[in-house]
């Protein structure tokens, strides 16, 4: 289907969702970075990390209580969440620095972190 501007639908897979860009071409949100302007001056949200609870429901991961079970038997911790590369949800105080992150970066390191020597 041609589109005002002289762009094309693209062929959309069924659940799928798509989104306009600045530029009013119309494509798959999922293959839009986050941060990507887009029509109406918004931006392009980061994803969700999503996780998956002991009963196989497929949830946000901002929207678990924390104890819920998870799938492996893990529980959600309490307070503020990181999900780790290998799909790990930790306490993000108990994320080591440096820690690969899903969807990519990694857990900041505190550059200013003093420690005491033996010797004083």
């Amino acid at each position: 289907t041609k589109l005002a501007g002289g762009g094309k639908m693209p062929a959309v897979p069924p659940g799928a969702a798509v989104v306009t860009l600045a530029d009013g071409s119309v494509v798959l949100a999922s293959e839009v970075p986050a941060g990507t302007p887009l029509a109406g001056g918004a931006t392009m949200p980061a994803p969700v990390p999503m996780v998956t609870l002991a009963d196989g429901r497929v949830m946000p991961m901002d929207k678990v209580p924390p104890g819920t079970e998870l799938a492996g038997g893990a529980k959600m911790p309490r307070g503020e969440t990181v999900m780790l590369a290998d799909g790990t949800i930790v306490a993000k105080k108990d994320a080591p620095p440096g820690a690969a992150l899903a969807g990519g970066g990694s857990m900041a390191v505190d550059e200013t972190a003093t420690v005491t020597l033996a010797d004083g």
